[in-house]
C-alpha cells in the first residue's frame, strides 16, 4: 500500500488488502493533526449567538472564556432582516456606559458604533475589541442600497482606570430609545485571537 508524502495516510490501490487497523490508524492520525492544528491557530471561533426576540440590547457573554488567553475580539453582526432605516448599534464592556473616549478624545458613553444592516441595508459589519494596557475598539461597516453605498468606522478606548482587560465579562450591544430594535434572528459571530 503507497502512502501520502506528508501525513503517511494511506493510498489504496485495486490489489491491495484494506484493514480495519489501516483505517483505525488512519483516523486517529487524522484525529491528532486536527486536535494538533486546532490548539496552534491563533484564530479561534468562540461562540455564535442569535437573537430570539427583538430587543433593545444583546448582551455577550464571555463566561467561560479565558479572556487573559486572548488578544483580541473580532464579531461579525447580520441582522437577518429588515432594519427600516439607518441605526447605529452601541458597544458597551460589563455595561458600563461612561468613562469611554473617542478618537479625539472626548469623552462617550460607548466603545465603539456600528451601522445595522439588513436585508433592506445589506453589507457587513467587523468589530475589533484589543486587549492591551487598555481596551480599545473599532467597527467597520459597509452597506449598499438601490441609491449606492456608504462606509463607516467608530473607534474608543476604555482606559484602565475605569476597567482592566482582563476584568472584561460581556460586550453588550445596545441600541438607542427612539431608534428601531435590533432585529428578532440576528446573528453574531464572536472570535478570539490568541495572545
Amino acid at each position: 500500500m503507497n502512502q501520502t508524502a506528508n501525513y503517511q495516510l494511506p493510498l489504496w490501490e485495486k490489489q491491495d488488502r484494506i484493514l480495519m487497523e489501516d483505517f483505525n490508524s488512519l483516523t486517529e492520525r487524522l484525529d491528532l493533526a486536527l486536535q494538533e492544528n486546532r490548539e496552534n491557530c491563533h484564530f479561534q471561533k468562540l461562540l455564535e449567538h442569535t437573537t430570539a426576540s427583538a430587543s433593545r440590547s444583546v448582551n455577550i457573554s464571555l463566561s467561560g472564556i479565558s479572556v487573559r488567553d486572548y488578544r483580541e475580539f473580532l464579531f461579525y453582526f447580520d441582522s437577518g432582516g429588515e432594519i427600516g432605516d439607518v441605526v447605529s448599534a452601541y458597544v458597551r464592556c460589563n455595561g458600563i456606559e461612561t468613562g469611554y473616549y473617542g478618537e479625539s478624545g472626548n469623552e462617550k458613553s460607548h466603545l465603539c458604533s456600528f451601522l445595522l444592516t439588513g436585508t433592506d441595508y445589506p453589507g457587513c459589519v467587523r468589530v475589533e475589541v484589543l486587549l492591551g494596557g487598555a481596551i480599545q475598539g473599532l467597527s467597520n461597516t459597509c452597506y449598499w442600497t438601490e441609491r449606492g453605498g456608504s462606509c463607516s468606522s467608530s473607534g474608543g478606548m476604555l482606559p484602565p482606570s475605569v476597567l482592566l482587560p482582563e476584568e472584561l465579562r460581556s460586550i453588550t450591544l445596545a441600541v438607542l430609545d427612539d431608534d428601531p430594535p435590533i432585529p428578532a434572528k440576528s446573528k453574531i459571530l464572536f472570535y478570539g485571537i490568541k495572545a
